[in-house]
């Protein structure tokens, strides 16, 4: 049985996510496992028995997502493509699934079935990057983000900013900063003016807004050091785009300041996705292709699978 279980921005707030992380103990009792971890999900694929079912259940939350054959391997297909992001399209999930993948590879877990299915996912979506517009315009959760604080700020010309962190959505940030014409970009770990992480606290008042995405397992800007270090004589716009959290939220109680986390940006996404529903049919075809492709190759090289 192919299984896909976890939790998502859809079924489970930021206040779970970010205090969930994969226990993969115990898992070594399954055929086969793959496990996505991203800021807006978490989640188990196995090749396992039923009895296997309680086990992964028992790994998540309550509300956790069970998803069994032919719905979990539509499930793979349709993370892969980025039609089941918050942004819908966007770009970094086909990384993420390529290093889960690679992961499974190198730990030999993932085993020939599941190995084939993100293969196959993984093409799937490279096809419909290429043939279709629902990834147009290098949309990521960084992107639209930057777009709530855009709007929030009306306009980003002029603005000085604070970036920490490092990793793609950082780079993302950086690289669609430099064409809003600010006035300055300081960045902790990035180029342009660097400065190091142990005096970030100074820049607070030097800033127009700060954009925060590290992978710290804690929060790593705290209320009290932002009352100390924040004079109130100009509004200061936060993104906090970390899972778990950069930004001690109660930091929004500071009068003067605005606060954004990840989940702050569905409104902006959900607008996104009706824009792109045309493409988002295409992008179906493909998946139904592919999956009979993926579900044509599994009767062929398999004796003991049955899907249901």
């Amino acid at each position: 049985m192919i299984v896909a279980a976890g939790i998502d921005y859809k079924n489970s707030p930021l206040e779970v996510r970010e205090t969930f992380s994969l226990n993969s103990g115990g898992l070594d009792s399954m055929a086969e496992t793959i496990t996505l971890s991203t800021c807006n999900r978490s989640e188990i694929y196995a090749n396992c028995d039923e009895f296997d079912i309680d086990y992964l259940r028992g790994l998540f939350p309550e509300n956790v997502a069970i998803k069994k054959n032919t719905e979990a391997i539509r499930h793979c297909f349709r993370v892969a493509a980025g039609l089941e992001s918050m942004v819908v399209g966007e770009d970094q999930i086909l990384g993420q699934v390529k290093a889960a993948y690679e992961a499974a590879v190198e730990n030999k877990s993932g085993g020939k079935i599941l190995n084939r299915l993100f293969l196959d996912s993984i093409t799937a979506a490279k096809k419909i990057k290429n043939l279709t517009g629902v990834s147009s315009g290098n949309l990521s959760v960084a992107s639209i983000g930057l777009k709530l604080l855009e709007e929030a700020q009306g306009g980003l010309s002029g603005k000085k900013a604070l970036i920490i962190g490092l990793g793609k959505m950082n780079r993302i940030t950086h690289q669609i900063l430099t064409k809003k014409n600010l006035k300055q970009i300081y960045a902790i770990n990035r180029s342009s003016t660097e400065i190091a992480f142990k005096d970030r606290y100074n820049y607070i008042d030097r800033v127009d807004f700060i954009v925060s995405c590290t992978s710290a397992p804690h929060l790593i800007m705290h209320r009290e050091k932002f009352s100390r270090n924040y004079s109130g004589n100009k509004p200061l716009y936060i993104l906090d785009l970390a899972v778990p959290r950069d930004i001690e939220p109660d930091v929004e109680t500071i009068p003067g300041i605005k606060l954004f986390k990840i989940d702050d940006i569905q409104g902006i996404a959900r607008v996104n996705y009706e824009k792109r529903l045309s493409y988002i049919n295409d992008a179906e075809l493909i998946i139904k292709e592919g999956m009979e492709k993926y579900l044509s190759w599994l009767e062929k090289n398999t004796t003991r699978l049955c899907l249901i």
